[in-house]
C-alpha cells in the first residue's frame, strides 16, 4: 500500500532529522511510526543531561514492558505500608 502525507516543512525537518538519529531512512521511519514500533523519543522533551539513546527513548514496547515486570518482580519481598503511615497526623508532625 503507498500512503501519501502532507507535512509542513517544519514537520519534514522534524521527521528527517529523527530518521537521521536513529540511522534510517525517513520511509523506515514512518512505516514504523504508523505500525507503532518506533521509539517514543519523537514526541517527548528530553530532560538536560540524559542521552538521546537512552533505554527509555530506544527500547521497544516490548523490551519496556519486560523491564518494567523486572522491576516490579525486584519488589516482591517489600513489606506492606501500614494505613496509620498514610494519615495526616503520621505525616505532618505539627497536625
Amino acid at each position: 500500500m503507498t500512503l501519501t502525507i502532507e507535512l509542513s516543512p517544519e514537520e519534514e525537518l522534524e521527521l528527517a532529522a529523527e530518521a537521521e538519529r536513529q540511522g534510517l531512512e525517513v520511509s523506515d521511519l514512518a512505516h514504523k511510526l504508523v505500525t507503532g514500533t518506533a521509539p517514543v523519543r519523537n514526541r517527548l522533551a528530553i530532560p538536560p543531561g540524559v542521552p538521546a539513546d537512552h533505554f527509555f527513548f530506544t527500547a521497544s514496547p516490548e523490551e519496556f514492558d519486560r523491564a518494567l515486570d523486572e522491576i516490579a518482580n525486584m519488589n516482591l519481598d517489600v513489606p506492606d505500608l501500614p494505613d496509620e503511615a498514610l494519615r495526616r497526623e503520621s505525616i505532618y508532625s505539627d497536625y
